[in-house]
């Protein structure tokens, strides 16, 4: 199996629809927690991203940074980030959350900011916390490829994700 695919000319490492998925709805599930708008979530693949979720940036600068780290987050703390043939987990791959969290962090004044290792930390309870609601999704979004915010707000309203206090 090749380990690449071909998109618009492009090569891309050959994604794992599982686990993207994983990581999609990691950021779909914890943006929804922190009552933030999710538009959309995807896996269909282009040549900006494997899969995509995209939210309405939200007022806290904090909870931008704890969506952007969650879609990463749940692959490490739900499949263990260790790829089928053993080899490490390329964190090469988060270029794009890693890029926003960055261009996040600038906006947060140095005297009154939390910490990335705080937002770490908060950000990996609410994974554990909502991991069942994230796996369900994944699976829903395996089947449908694409969610719609009626479609995420449903399926969280029925699954109760749970909210943890900033």
């Amino acid at each position: 199996m090749k380990k690449t695919i071909e998109i618009d000319g492009k090569s891309y490492r050959r994604w794992n629809p599982r686990r993207l998925a994983i990581h999609e709805c990691g950021h779909a599930v914890i943006a929804r927690v922190l009552g933030i708008q999710v538009n959309k979530v995807t896996l269909v693949p282009s040549p900006g991203g494997e899969g995509h979720c995209l939210w309405i940036i939200a007022t806290k600068t904090e909870d931008n940074i704890a969506v952007c780290l969650a879609g990463m987050l749940a692959e490490v703390l739900l499949l263990d980030a260790r790829l089928p043939n053993g080899e490490d987990f390329n964190t090469d791959r988060f270029a794009p959350d890693r890029r926003l969290v960055e261009r996040f962090l600038e906006r947060i004044p140095a005297s009154d900011a939390r910490t990335l290792w705080e937002i770490m930390e908060r950000t990996q309870a609410l994974v554990l916390d909502n991991k069942r609601s994230i796996l369900k999704m994944s699976r829903v979004l395996l089947r449908e490829k694409q969610l719609d915010a009626a479609a995420i707000l449903a399926f969280l309203t029925a699954n109760a994700a749970t909210k943890k206090a900033a």
